[in-house]
């Protein structure tokens, strides 16, 4: 069981460094985008960055996913080059098509979102990006299965590097603003896609089967729908802030949303980088469920621990990115209730792997399908009067009715027992603290960080107390701590084999 979640944690923690490439881009240049963009421009940013990942959903139909789930499962080494050549393939003919249908209508695209034809070239762009990023999306997701971790990061940090120095070449030299943003965003994809395509060719024959496809959009076609509903349930916020107030809410909840969006980059995305291949391996197995519930555990627990560390220092974070422009300083206190939305979200995509392994993934587009609705109706509802906190409360409430309907229907068919009375203790705590935090925010600075940083460290120790660890687990963290305190040691301990 400890060899397993220590493979888990190894994997998520690589990948944690390889995701930097394309969302963390957003947050290393916070200070960047809030010196040079206005809050409007930053919302147009936003819709853009949307509107994107909603065409990514549509176009993309989760292929990616299926294939990594009918390779796992495949016994031969031809069937698994078939599955990634058609993989490919398949989805290089529809992005085709994709690019025929679209590209023609990128004036009516700027004029509908944009009211303008100054926003043409935005799309041209957007929509090539769009297309690498797919296709990118397919060979990365073959390193995975072939659990080449060290080839993904320097993979993504390659691609970290040379969108960087776009961004602040086009933003800061070329004057482009968001058009420079989206651009080096596009020639990012096209790097990684010319990297990758070497393991494509090693790892896939010129064999294209008709069989195969179908299997696999049988199983993605419900992912894909399940997805865009999900981003339809998470992101349309954004063009209803903009129909009912304008762009500057939009730039203002966003930047909100990008600082929680740590906790996805950083760690949900990077968990499920790592995690999912290793569940599809091992879901059939005897132990397979015990360390299911024992993974669930620590993931909402660094989830929750990350909710406190963002939220408790967003405040001093977005006043120290946008020091030149303090409309964007409201964009903290949507910060916590961001925060629980992702950690909540966490659990959810857990309970939602449950389906994944009985190949029951109808359920999955049912239920994300039902959430879109309660969003779009509580949004319509609030945002109009409670503006960007309208969208944070709506997110939250949504993501809590979509955690307890994967938990019911997933249990159904593959029943787990996770450790909710544990979960329950670490909202409790997290919540209590982030109440205490509210009452502080005016105090003198070096006092509310030293009041902050103490509660972020008693947080385990009131979980002790709490009687949240085993004593196992206790023994573990103590012996831990003893290998990994002195730093002289760090280089010995990562050479060493478990």
């Amino acid at each position: 069981m400890i060899g397993s979640l220590k493979h888990t944690l190894k994997h998520s923690l690589v990948y944690s460094l390889g995701n930097l490439s394309t969302k963390v881009i957003g947050l290393i240049l916070l200070p960047l985008y809030t010196s040079f963009l206005s809050t409007n421009d930053y919302g147009i940013l936003a819709v853009l960055e949307t509107t994107s990942q909603f065409l990514v959903a549509m176009v993309s139909l989760r292929l990616s996913t299926a294939m990594m789930k009918w390779w796992s499962d495949a016994n031969s080494g031809k069937k698994k080059q078939s599955i990634i050549f058609t993989s490919f393939s398949s989805l290089a003919f529809i992005l085709i098509l994709f690019n025929l249908v679209f590209q023609p209508f990128k004036i009516k695209f700027s004029h509908l979102f944009f009211s303008s034809d100054s926003y043409e070239a935005y799309f041209l762009i957007l929509f090539a990006s769009v297309s690498l990023e797919i296709l990118a999306g397919i060979t990365l997701s073959l390193i995975r299965l072939k659990e080449k971790s060290a080839l993904f990061v320097t993979i993504n940090i390659i691609k970290l590097l040379v969108s960087l120095s776009l961004n602040i070449y086009f933003i800061v030299y070329l004057k482009m603003g968001v058009k420079g943003i989206i651009l080096s965003l596009l020639i990012g994809h096209m790097v990684t896609l010319v990297l990758t395509v070497p393991t494509l060719i090693k790892n896939c024959n010129l064999v294209f089967s008709f069989k195969i496809f179908k299997e696999l959009v049988k199983f993605s076609f419900p992912l894909s729908l399940t997805t865009i509903t999900m981003l339809l349930l998470t992101l349309s916020d954004r063009y209803i802030l903009k129909y009912f107030h304008d762009y500057s809410n939009v730039g203002v909840y966003s930047l909100g949303y990008k600082l929680a969006g740590v906790i996805n980059v950083f760690i949900l995305q990077s968990f499920q980088m790592g995690f999912m291949p290793i569940a599809y391996k091992i879901y059939k197995k005897p132990e397979a469920k015990r360390y299911f519930s024992k993974v669930f555990l620590y993931l909402v627990f660094i989830l929750l621990l990350s909710t406190l560390v963002l939220s408790l220092f967003s405040k001093e974070a977005i006043v120290l990115f946008a020091k030149n422009n303090n409309d964007y300083w409201l964009a903290y206190t949507i910060v916590p209730v961001l925060c629980l939305t992702y950690s909540l979200k966490g659990m959810e995509y857990f309970f939602a792997l449950g389906l994944h392994y009985v190949k029951k993934t109808k359920y999955n587009a049912v239920i994300v399908l039902i959430g879109s609705v309660i969003s779009l109706s509580l949004n319509i509802l609030l945002i109009p009067y409670l503006k960007i906190y309208g969208a944070a409360v709506t997110a939250l409430l949504t993501q809590l009715v979509l955690v307890y309907l994967f938990y019911k229907k997933s249990n159904k068919y593959y029943p787990i027992d996770y450790e909710l009375v544990k979960v329950a203790k670490l909202f409790a705590i997290t919540v209590m603290i982030l109440a205490i935090t509210y009452f502080i925010q005016h105090i003198n600075l070096f006092l509310r960080l030293g009041i902050k940083t103490l509660l972020i460290v008693l947080f385990p120790f009131i979980l002790h107390y709490w009687n949240f660890f085993e004593e196992i687990e206790v023994l573990r963290i103590k012996q831990a701590w003893v290998k990994w305190k002195n730093p002289v040691n760090w280089k010995d301990n990562l050479r060493r084999k478990e």
